[in-house]
């Protein structure tokens, strides 16, 4: 019995040594996060923004998660979920206007009437999630025994539909960059489908993790917010630099072409 008392112990050291690396690694990312802010925003055009903003939601998307780590108190962890939750509701909505203006998508009644619709959802269910630490009408926290975690989730139907409205705004990216890799070369076209694996692969990281969760293991921790950031600096990297070097490759081939043309 001794032996599975000291055990049990050494388990919950582990699993708080790796809530501990868990916040190391996160605290790196939002660093990662804010440069990688100030570079879009740098950047002229609104897909620097947009992108600027994803960085900025993502990096504060990954403070409240890991403040609600650490807090034993229920309103206060249900405040820092609460923003947690308005927070991705806004990184997704301001990452699916970046793809839109990365892939240079038409304005039409159907888009602007779709964004126009996320928008006032977001702006709805931030009411909603700012309301729910005093009233719990989307979704509740009750105190368990986890080694890490000291509440755990009961969804209640506005949960839901949050969470099938942050599934949308992420498939709605995948079909842009989707549509737009068959539009374009077969060399630029892998960008677009790598980026849109990269999201597929964060997505399912995610949704195992709300699937999976399990009372004194690591998997009460979300590992898919460590994605986010090489997510967005992959988004920079694609949208900031890999698009200024393909331009010189293309304009100094262009450029030797005609050249050879001349000569000959």
């Amino acid at each position: 019995m001794k032996e599975e008392i000291d055990f049990s112990r050494g388990g919950q050291h582990m699993l708080h040594s790796a809530a501990l690396l868990y916040f190391s690694f996160t605290l790196a990312t939002v660093i990662a996060l804010v440069v990688i802010a100030v570079m879009s925003f740098r950047n002229k055009g609104v897909a620097g923004v947009y992108l600027g903003w994803t960085a900025v939601l993502s990096a504060a998307t990954s403070v409240a998660y890991n403040a609600s780590i650490f807090i034993r108190n229920h309103l206060a962890f249900s405040i820092f979920s609460s923003l947690y939750f308005v927070c991705i509701d806004w990184m997704l909505f301001f990452f699916l206007i970046f793809i839109f203006a990365y892939v240079r998508g038409k304005k039409t009644k159907l888009t602007t009437g779709a964004l126009g619709f996320f928008r006032a959802y977001c702006m709805f269910d931030t009411l909603i999630l700012l309301i729910n630490p005093f009233q719990e009408i989307s979704i509740s926290y009750i105190q368990t025994s986890h080694t890490v975690m000291a509440y755990s989730y009961s969804p209640q139907t506005l949960w839901y539909v949050h969470l099938g409205m942050s599934y949308v705004l992420i498939a709605s990216s995948l079909v842009l960059l989707i549509y737009k890799a068959f539009k374009v070369p077969r060399a630029y076209a892998r960008s677009y489908l790598f980026l849109a694996s990269s999201i597929i692969f964060l997505a399912g990281v995610n949704a195992a993790f709300l699937i999976n969760t399990k009372e004194g293991t690591i998997f009460e921790l979300d590992i898919s917010l460590l994605g986010y950031g090489l997510a967005i600096l992959l988004c920079y990297v694609v949208a900031f630099i890999r698009s200024k070097t393909a331009l010189v490759r293309d304009l100094s081939h262009d450029a030797f072409t005609s050249m050879n043309m001349g000569i000959v």
